[in-house]
């Protein structure tokens, strides 16, 4: 239940950064739900073939890291993006 409240609010501040960004809200925070929930994934299955079924803990944690780290991935993607209405920086260059 944590975990959904916490994804509320990332996708919230990712669907933030967007529109700082000039970027569609809609179109990242899907992105960023797809990627938490695929990395979460793997992160299950990593964790599945490092400890076993016996240490349940532990895989559900990694698949807690694997989706912060799908987050992380999907924001870090966005900030490559200039802000709104920012001029590139070759314009003051000399």
């Amino acid at each position: 239940m944590i975990e959904i409240i916490a994804l509320f609010f990332l996708l919230r501040d990712l669907g933030n950064l967007a529109n700082k960004k000039g970027q569609p809200q809609t179109r990242w925070i899907i992105l960023g739900l797809v990627n938490w929930v695929f990395a979460e994934m793997m992160g299950i299955i990593i964790g599945l073939m490092i400890f076993s079924v016996n240490n349940l803990i532990s895989v559900l944690i990694m698949g807690l890291m694997g989706g912060f780290a799908g987050y992380h991935l999907t924001r870090i993607r966005l900030n490559k993006f200039p802000d709104k209405g920012k001029k590139d920086d070759i314009d003051y260059t000399f």
